[in-house]
């Protein structure tokens, strides 16, 4: 636009990327507030600074509160049907979290029992060629990852990562003609690299298949750490993690329900705003307290 204003545009993403233009998705995610927000608390209140890129990655406790279905707060992972996977899967890993969140969607759901059959040591993993080992066996077997889809032509096939990209995009968006022109290339490069041609059309039918609901490994590691810190600040810091927590719902009431209900659980007392002992901001009192605070009150 002429009057330096930001450009904008009603074509889709299919009919832009042609002249050159690129589509980006900007998430704006609340939990990094109540996070920011605890952060300062704890600092108010126990003179504590934290780095939360630091903390230990490997936490018992966190995990404990993730593994106990505790997941109020939890980013991501508060649903009901979300709780019974993580009771089903007991992560221990952020790995474990980074696939859980990948793997909780119509479709690729079915084949978390498989991981956790793998996992528990029930079942062996099924790679189909021994090559594909490194790339499966951080998911027990189970493709899950775009990321996955990729390595696999690259390794079975011998495609650049460019050419595997292609790929691995005309398959997320079903673009039927170009996987029909793709699979006599993906076949003879197999071929080229001495695999056999019954097996590698075993390998392509389950690409196509996992490729529908390959979810990319990049976005779903960014939001297994953000879980990992809420669940590592609510583990350690229960009272300053609850008060940002309610202090980010407080525009929303039935939120603000479960949150009270939470902090009931873990044994903490929402005090009343009081003109003497409230500050703006929800904070900790004493050991077992927080106090409303007055930017809390309509």
């Amino acid at each position: 636009s002429h009057g330096g204003g930001i450009g904008m545009t009603q074509y889709e993403m299919f009919d832009i990327e042609p002249v050159g233009l690129m589509k980006f998705d900007f998430l704006g995610l609340r939990n990094l507030n109540i996070i920011g927000s605890a952060i300062k608390k704890i600092e108010r209140s126990r003179n504590e600074r934290i780095e939360v890129t630091e903390v230990d990655r490997k936490d018992k406790k966190a995990f404990e509160v993730i593994r106990g279905g505790y997941t109020v707060g939890i980013f991501q992972m508060e649903s009901e049907g979300m709780k019974r996977t993580i009771k089903a899967l007991k992560p221990e890993t952020q790995e474990d979290i980074c696939y859980i969140l990948a793997a909780y969607r119509p479709g690729p759901m079915q084949y978390i029992s498989e991981y956790v059959a793998v996992k528990e040591g029930k079942q062996e993993p099924d790679y189909i060629f021994d090559e594909l080992e490194p790339v499966l066996s951080i998911t027990r077997g189970v493709i899950t990852y775009q990321e996955q889809v990729m390595k696999i032509a690259q390794v079975i096939a011998g495609y650049s990562l460019g050419k595997a990209d292609v790929l691995r995009r005309a398959m997320g968006k079903k673009k039927v003609e170009v996987m029909e022109a793709e699979k006599p290339k993906f076949v003879e490069g197999a071929k080229e690299n001495g695999f056999d041609e019954e097996k590698v059309d075993k390998i392509w039918e389950k690409l196509i298949q996992f490729a529908n609901y390959g979810f990319n490994k990049a976005h779903s590691a960014s939001y297994a750490t953000i879980a990992y810190w809420t669940a590592y600040l609510k583990a350690h810091y229960p009272l300053e993690f609850m008060a940002a927590l309610l202090e980010g719902d407080l525009d929303n009431f039935d939120r603000v329900i479960i949150d009270l209900g939470e902090c009931e659980r873990l044994g903490i007392d929402v005090l009343p705003p009081s003109i003497n002992d409230s500050g703006y901001y929800f904070d900790a009192e004493g050991d077992h307290s927080i106090r409303f605070g007055l930017g809390g009150i309509k």
